[in-house]
């Protein structure tokens, strides 16, 4: 059973997770929005969700930006992470070290980051209120 203060963490996670959702939701109908800003919050709320997760479990939650370590932590601790919440793991270039660093030289594809971002709060949320 996670601690309340895990469970705190966790819906801190989910609710900021959920803000940077909103934000990718709104900036992408913004043409004048860049790629890299509606990729950044895209993943960020991937990010966020899957530490979410994490804290749920009472597990330390690590200081990184990569998706696909995150989903390995989640596992390595016996979190079943479906399929469709690893294949997300293609925005990790989006996050903090890109939006300041080198261009992406490949578009975004808007509508999909929307729906991988929903795919992952979705399970997050599923298993946030399960550990409740």
């Amino acid at each position: 059973m996670p601690s309340p203060e895990s469970l705190d963490l966790a819906r801190l996670f989910l609710r900021k997770g959920g803000e940077d959702l909103d934000a990718a939701r709104i900036l992408t109908g913004e043409h004048r929005a860049a790629d890299t800003v509606v990729g950044f919050h895209a993943q960020q709320s991937v990010e966020k969700s899957t530490k979410a997760v994490l804290a749920a479990h009472g597990i330390e939650i690590p200081k990184t930006h990569d998706l696909r370590f995150l989903f390995d932590v989640a596992t390595s601790h016996g979190i079943a992470v479906p399929e469709d919440v690893r294949a997300t793991r293609w925005l990790s270039p989006w996050s903090v070290e890109f939006r300041y660093g080198d261009e992406l030289t490949d578009p975004l594809d808007r509508p999909a980051a929307i729906e991988a971002s929903e795919t992952v709060e979705r399970w997050a949320s599923g298993l946030v209120t399960d550990a409740s």
